[in-house]
């Protein structure tokens, strides 16, 4: 169990989870088109997803053709698609005879009409090689569905527009945007358009016209089962253009951004368009609105809703927010500490700080879990490295008194300073102590007096008893040296 230490209660409460909405972001970071991956076409990897995500869904993919643009997720998703519109493999047919398993036909853009002496046959899912006039679609879809990727595969405005972007061409940037999504549709470029003319760079500064591009993205042409993003906990902030517009009008209406009005319920409304669209994030932040109230009325069963639904898809921080609800409860949630153990458990695996922390308290006080302070202190230092200020008081004061850990008061007063230069007030506490006694390093009475002032400060009132004590003991040289940490002198302008 946790010990009193230096006459004050370590504290180790949960903090709290906090919304991460960023701030607006400035102009030269809203156009800024960095870094490069090796594509199948050659192409920069914003380039090649803005082409693939135009692809997706389309005739190309549902008549399966051979495009590098299309993935073999892809053809498997056409491929399972097939095999539920027909009827199952070994049912017997009209004619008596046992319906045949399908295989995916794939066919070459070069020959839609099945002429196979220009082509080599593609290869189905099941490795079996396919003629080009078989499949799914008729000649005319498949005439139809090469004839576009032709034209998206030969497409180079969007690229040219990133290029421009990088250089600070925007004036030229904004004109190659809009030929881009005028040809093929780019929600991409769409959003590229609503940065720029909400930051006035190459356009006139223009609010509704930024909303209008933000539209259009948000609007495209949506299938949940083609479209939809598949969230990966190892990319967890990977979106594209349609996810970016509904994402950047919930902020303008949550902040109040370009002279529109706040509007909360409209904000959670794009939050849940974010996550139709599958951005996982997109369902803790309308968990941590429902919970907090924020747009509508609290709900917390709500929240917990939300927060389940993105920590089954492996989103630490839903997993974290999941089960610090089921530590405190709530209206119409009752409390559960194993429950709260459990998905604590599981964010602290993908190395979230504040999980690693709440872990180690689980086990040091013995909540949800059997106690164990081995395991605590094996928590507490990977929460304490992650940089989690009470992990690291807590950690320090197992240094202090040699419980668990060899006694080792210089890591003790390390981890302590660490906490407290936080703002950690019992690590600031406790730092004043070892500074008063020596204990760790050199006896300092200034930097003491400094610690037991900000701990004071922090709303600790023993800080402002032990504070009166050591102020009679100061030198003038110390006292001065103190006030002048606590109370910088103003800077002339």
């Amino acid at each position: 169990m946790l010990k009193l230490l230096l006459s004050i209660a370590i504290l180790l409460t949960l903090p709290s989870a906090h919304a991460q909405a960023s701030e607006a972001e400035a102009p030269g970071q809203v156009v800024r088109i960095t870094g490069a991956r090796s594509t199948p076409t050659g192409e920069s990897a914003r380039v090649f997803a803005a082409k693939r995500r135009v692809l997706k869904g389309s005739l190309a993919q549902k008549c399966a053709l051979d495009s590098a643009y299309l993935s073999a997720q892809d053809d498997m998703d056409t491929y399972i698609e097939q095999l539920e519109e027909m009827r199952e493999p070994g049912e017997i047919g009209e004619t008596g005879a046992p319906m045949p398993s399908p295989t995916l036909q794939k066919f070459n853009g070069r020959a839609p009409d099945g002429d196979v002496s220009t082509m080599t046959d593609a290869s189905s899912v099941t490795g079996a090689a396919t003629g080009n006039n078989a499949g799914p679609c008729g000649v005319g879809e498949r005439r139809f569905a090469s004839g576009r990727e032709r034209i998206i595969r030969k497409e180079k405005s969007f690229g040219d527009a990133l290029a421009r972007l990088d250089a600070g061409e925007y004036g030229r940037a904004a004109a190659l945007l809009e030929a881009a999504y005028g040809k093929i549709g780019y929600p991409e470029a769409a959003v590229l358009l609503a940065k720029l003319s909400m930051h006035g760079l190459g356009v006139p500064r223009s609010t509704d016209k930024a909303l209008y591009w933000l539209d259009r993205a948000a609007g495209e042409r949506f299938d949940v089962r083609r479209d939809r993003l598949r969230f990966d906990p190892r990319e967890p902030e990977a979106m594209n253009g349609m996810i970016e517009a509904a994402l950047l009008l919930a902020r303008i209406e949550l902040q109040g951004i370009g002279g529109v009005k706040k509007d909360p319920a409209a904000a959670r409304k794009w939050y849940a368009k974010a996550a139709e669209f599958g951005f996982v994030p997109a369902l803790n932040a309308l968990g941590q609105a429902s919970l907090a109230g924020v747009g509508g009325p609290r709900d917390a069963r709500r929240a917990r809703d939300y927060f389940q639904q993105a920590a089954e898809e492996g989103y630490a921080p839903a997993q974290f927010n999941l089960a610090r609800l089921n530590y405190t409860g709530a209206d119409g949630v009752a409390r559960d500490d194993k429950l709260a153990a459990a998905w604590f458990a599981q964010a602290a695996k993908s190395g979230h700080a504040d999980a690693l922390y709440a872990m180690a308290r689980m086990y040091d006080l013995g909540e949800g879990v059997p106690a164990d302070q081995s395991r605590a202190i094996v928590y507490y230092k990977e929460a304490a490295v992650k940089g989690v200020p009470e992990a690291q008081n807590a950690l320090a004061s197992y240094f202090y008194t040699g419980e668990q850990v060899p006694q080792n008061l210089a890591t003790a007063r390390k981890l302590f300073e660490q906490a407290a230069m936080h703002g950690q007030s019992d690590a600031m506490f406790n730092l004043a102590v070892m500074l008063v006694k020596g204990e760790g390093g050199d006896r300092d009475l200034g930097m003491a007096y400094v610690w037991f002032s900000l701990a004071k400060a922090s709303g600790m009132e023993r800080a402002g008893v032990a504070l009166a004590e050591i102020a009679a003991k100061l030198r003038p040289e110390e006292r001065a040296r103190a006030e002048a940490i606590l109370k910088p002198p103003a800077v002339k302008q």
